[in-house]
Parts: C-alpha cells; sequence; structure tokens
C-alpha cells in the first residue's frame, strides 16, 4: 500500500510539473526506435493531424505502467476511438530497445513505443524531472486532459471521457 501511495505522489507531481499550454510532438528522426512487443516497427509514422494521447516516461517506469493496466485496455482504448493518435516516448538508451520489447511482451500489449535515446521530446516540451507523465491533447497540440492511459492509478478515464466531450462541443 506505501509503494502505491508513493508510485501515485510521484504520477500526480510528474503530471504537475508539466506545462500545460501545449506540447510539441516530436517525429521519429535519427536516436529514435520504435518498438512494440514484436521488435523494431519498420516504417512507423504517427499522424499528428488527429487528436493525440501523450505518455511519456523514463526506461524504468514502463513495468510499473503496465504493471498497473489491465491486459489489453490500452489496445481497447484506441480501437474504439480511431480519431485518436497514442504516442508514448521513453526516454532510454539503445540497450534498453530489448527491455521495452520484452515489458510489452510480458503485459501483451501491442503499441509502438519511441524510445527518444536524444531526449528529444524530454528537452524540447520541458520534462527535465518527470518521470512518468500522460497528457490528452487536441489536434492543435492543446492540453485538455491529464492521466496515463490504461494506469489504474491514473484519472486518465474520467479526464478522456471530458476531453471528448469538449472536442465534440467545440466542434458541433
Amino acid at each position: 500500500i506505501m509503494r502505491n501511495i508513493v508510485l501515485s505522489w510521484i504520477m500526480f507531481v510528474s503530471l504537475m510539473s508539466c506545462k500545460d499550454d501545449g506540447v510539441h510532438p516530436v517525429a521519429i528522426e535519427d536516436g529514435m526506435y520504435v518498438i512494440d512487443r514484436h521488435g523494431l516497427v519498420e516504417n512507423y509514422a504517427p499522424d499528428f493531424s488527429k487528436n493525440k494521447i501523450y505518455v511519456y516516461m523514463i526506461t524504468g517506469c514502463m513495468n510499473e505502467w503496465l504493471s498497473r493496466t489491465p491486459r489489453g485496455k490500452i489496445e481497447r482504448i484506441m480501437d474504439d476511438n480511431p480519431d485518436w493518435e497514442l504516442l508514448v516516448y521513453v526516454d532510454g538508451s539503445v540497450k534498453d530497445t530489448s527491455k521495452v520489447r520484452a515489458k510489452l511482451e510480458q503485459y501483451d500489449c501491442n503499441i509502438p513505443v519511441i524510445v527518444d535515446t536524444k531526449g528529444v521530446f524530454r528537452k524540447l516540451n520541458g520534462m527535465k524531472e518527470v518521470i512518468l507523465w500522460g497528457g490528452i491533447y487536441d489536434k492543435n497540440d492543446v492540453m485538455i486532459g491529464v492521466g496515463v492511459i490504461g494506469d489504474g492509478l491514473s484519472m486518465f478515464d474520467s479526464e478522456f471521457e471530458k476531453a471528448k466531450r469538449r472536442i465534440y462541443e467545440r466542434n458541433r
């Protein structure tokens, strides 16, 4: 229980320490490796024109995040919301790509993860002290909610429903 309290506090501090005025999407570039549970993903091209769900973490948080996420939940959310793009950035080294793949395999998670070996996403978005963060952004990269997708300690589910309602109301 104490561990969960500490993790909840870390996630809260991480969420609060991020800028809420927007995020800078980072395209796949040199020093970034897209990994899924089967290995390296060739020709991965995120669609930045969609609404976006971001997750950013240091490599060591991947196990914590996925261990608190019911199997298949992330994939179900994304399948049910095709107008949204999931972008998961992991700040790590080249050797961390095998760890990321192993964790995705261990938790039967079928999502692409961008291992950012140069810390481009972290630097561009001012996440120097952040270890785990999630944000819900509209097509214009304006934050409309916070939370780490799938994570049982996160407020993602309720925030995502509110975000979808806001976008729907705005587009009516």
